[in-house]
């Protein structure tokens, strides 16, 4: 064969390839850079979407809310119970343009708050006023000893299940201290959709403090995603706390401290995110650490997921004794300790938890102690001197795992209480009917061979 029909040759597989390519990213094109479109909307004519959260610090309280889509003077009315005498503070209001339509936020800080007091608040624009509402701030010796709520992925349709649940999570744990939620509060960055999550929060978020960390849900898709305006303006804490633009927030609470982090940013605002995280792990002297993220460090979902987020992190979760890794995204249960060279359980453990009825397909790894499927869990976590404790149950509040990080002489320890309890491991319903009959039969079999092997992962 002559060079030249050598030459034609090339360029032809050459643009054989580039043809493929560009088929392929424009099947991809919606799904990497499409966002569906928001249906108009008007603002609420009164004030509401009441959202309660701490402040710059857990001693304080934001209180945000919206009206209209006009500004005017916003106040928060609040008295310590008890007390005689109501103070008026006025609020500061933002308009919020989206894509198909307008909305006022609102926000107030509540500061000077005594430890141990509770208070009662309503929020008021002109005339309108919404009820009393009511929130402690908790004493010194309930610090000492204290629960919150974690939920991962909730991102429902209106009129989803999640308000059910939150209800049900709420009479069974009325005494925790906050709740915690690992991104993807919402389906998309629409109105209806935030307006499902206020009406599933409804009663919890305007008395008990909701804090969230960012998840892509959040974000508008584009060549660089942007986190829609809207996130800060309901958990305004992050509009104080972010560092190099990026949403990212530390807070102690009692014994522990918690570290919020954006993993849906590039790689360079990852790498300002790095820096953050390892100043704020130095200067930390609370005993527990606990990061906060949406994408996990060790997917469950494929060996090359998220590699960025644990290039930038992981090694800062091991170097600084992060105690516990809190993650959504993969709309699927797992739990994972590591191993010493003895195969002793050690620190960090790496949870990821899901509150959605989406559900993905899951790759099952050797190195992750526990999986859970085809149902909705969410955690309660507690924190005393002597352990952080944490107990995973399923939607019906059934226990489903159960494991505790505990204070040996400043050791850490890893305790596994969950491993009699069965794992629930089933093919999703939708991945039957959607698949073709082989690739059910795979998805059966690597649940059948994860089943029967165990774990022995060292880091």
């Amino acid at each position: 064969m002559d060079a030249k029909k050598r030459r034609l040759i090339k360029w032809a597989i050459v643009l054989v390839v580039l043809i493929a390519l560009g088929v392929w990213v424009a099947s991809r094109w919606k799904v990497w850079f499409g966002n569906p479109p928001e249906e108009p909307y008007v603002a609420i004519q009164t004030p509401g979407r009441v959202m309660l959260t701490f402040g710059n610090e857990p001693d304080e309280r934001f209180v945000s809310w919206q009206y209209d889509s006009v500004p005017t003077q916003g106040f928060v009315e609040i008295v310590k119970n008890g007390a005689a005498d109501t103070l008026r503070k006025a609020a500061t209001a933002e308009l919020f343009k989206s894509r198909a339509g307008k909305s006022v936020f609102y926000r107030v800080l509540l500061d000077s708050l005594e430890r141990g007091a509770s208070y009662s608040y309503r929020v008021m624009n002109d005339s309108l006023k919404t009820g009393w509402y009511s929130f402690g701030v908790q004493a010194d010796s309930l610090r000492n000893d204290y629960s919150f709520v974690f939920f991962g992925d909730i991102q429902d349709e209106v009129g989803g299940e999640a308000g059910g649940i939150f209800r049900s999570v709420k009479a069974k744990n009325s005494d925790a201290a906050f709740w915690l939620f690992g991104g993807d509060l919402i389906e998309r960055p629409m109105d209806k959709f935030w307006g499902e999550a206020f009406s599933s929060l409804d009663s919890i978020s305007q008395t008990l403090p909701i804090m969230a960390v960012t998840g892509n849900h959040e974000y508008l898709k584009g060549v660089e995603r942007q986190l829609e305006g809207r996130f800060p303006l309901v958990f305004p804490y992050f509009l104080n706390s972010s560092y190099e633009e990026n949403a990212v927030y530390s807070f102690a609470y009692g014994e522990a401290r918690f570290f919020f982090l954006d993993s849906n940013r590039d790689v360079w605002n990852l790498v300002n995110q790095r820096e953050w995280l390892e100043n704020e792990l130095k200067a930390a002297t609370e005993k527990w650490k606990i990061v906060v993220l949406h994408h996990p460090l060790y997917s469950i979902k494929g060996t090359m997921n998220n590699l960025t987020q644990r290039y930038m992190f992981n090694d800062l979760v091991q170097e600084y004794g992060v105690d516990l890794v809190l993650q959504g995204h993969e709309h699927g249960y797992a739990r994972m300790s590591g191993k010493n060279e003895e195969a002793d359980l050690k620190t960090p453990v790496y949870l990821i938890s899901y509150c959605s009825e989406k559900q993905y397909r899951l790759y099952f790894k050797t190195e992750v102690d526990k999986y859970g499927t085809n149902d909705r869990f969410y955690q309660r976590i507690s924190v005393s001197d002597k352990a952080v404790s944490v107990k995973t149950f399923t939607s019906n509040h059934e226990l489903y795992d159960d494991f505790a990080i505990e204070d040996s002489c400043g050791v850490h320890l890893f305790k596994d209480f969950g491993k009699d309890i069965p794992q629930k491991i089933e093919v999703p319903e939708w991945f039957r009917k959607s698949k073709k009959e082989k690739r059910v039969k795979e998805y059966q079999k690597d649940i059948d061979e994860y089943l029967g092997r165990n774990s022995n992962f060292k880091f």
